[in-house]
């Protein structure tokens, strides 16, 4: 009995051990990727974060994200592991310009540093960072990762200031010198903005997601907002 006992002690331990290593096993493989837009002479690094639960017979959703001022395709991490684990693929862009390379340098110029990447100029480079990864992600170069992704599953995601490349990315409007200006690239289905920041000149998120080309019925059906109210 106390042997039968024991047996039984050890198998119940051994399961428990076994769910938790199972639990630590990586649910994504990572790589990183050295794009270069030679049509704007700009280097767009990326770093792909692979769901290990994609099969050749089922196509894989896929989020592009967009980081933060003085971030960079190591940020954001965490997303990286948790999309994967829910079978979505996530591809980090970093953009050079505002990217972690401002933390770098004499300490005194840093809130030049800063200033100087906040500029509308920059934030209409990061749309096309985002336009020309996403070119990349569904190009033949990146085999058959490219060919798996679902065409009809493409998210785009940011914080702070990446928040703001994804509301232009997805057609929110501004107007500048009486034109309107837009970045739309259609090819995103659903956003999703984490600590989005008024675009500059205008007073708050609202107006920017007001000019967007979709109706507002249809912009609150695909908008997924974190940290502001947009609808």
């Amino acid at each position: 009995m106390n042997a039968m006992l024991l047996l039984a002690g050890v198998a119940v331990s051994y399961s428990a051990v076994s769910a938790q290593l199972i639990e630590l096993l990586p649910t994504h493989s990572v790589s990183d990727v050295d794009w270069v837009d030679h049509d704007r002479s700009r280097p767009v690094p990326a770093r792909l974060y692979w769901p290990k639960t994609a099969r050749p017979d089922l196509s894989v959703p896929l989020v592009v994200f967009a980081h933060g001022i003085g971030g960079s395709r190591e940020s954001y991490r965490y997303l990286g592991r948790h999309w994967p684990a829910q079978g979505v693929a996530s591809l980090h862009v970093q953009h050079i310009g505002s990217d972690e390379e401002l933390w770098q340098g004499n300490p005194f110029g840093l809130v030049g540093r800063l200033q100087a990447a906040a500029q509308e100029t920059e934030a209409t480079k990061r749309t096309a960072d985002v336009s020309f990864a996403l070119d990349q992600m569904l190009s033949d170069a990146m085999g058959s990762r490219g060919k798996a992704v679902d065409r009809q599953r493409l998210v785009i995601a940011g914080h702070s200031y990446g928040a703001s490349t994804t509301l232009l990315t997805v057609g929110a409007q501004v107007v500048r010198d009486g034109q309107t200006v837009s970045y739309l690239d259609s090819r995103f289905s659903a956003e999703v903005l984490s600590s989005a920041p008024p675009f500059y000149g205008e007073p708050d998120v609202a107006v920017d997601l007001g000019e967007d080309s979709r109706s507002d019925a249809a912009r609150c059906d695909r908008v997924t907002a974190i940290g502001v109210a947009t609808c």
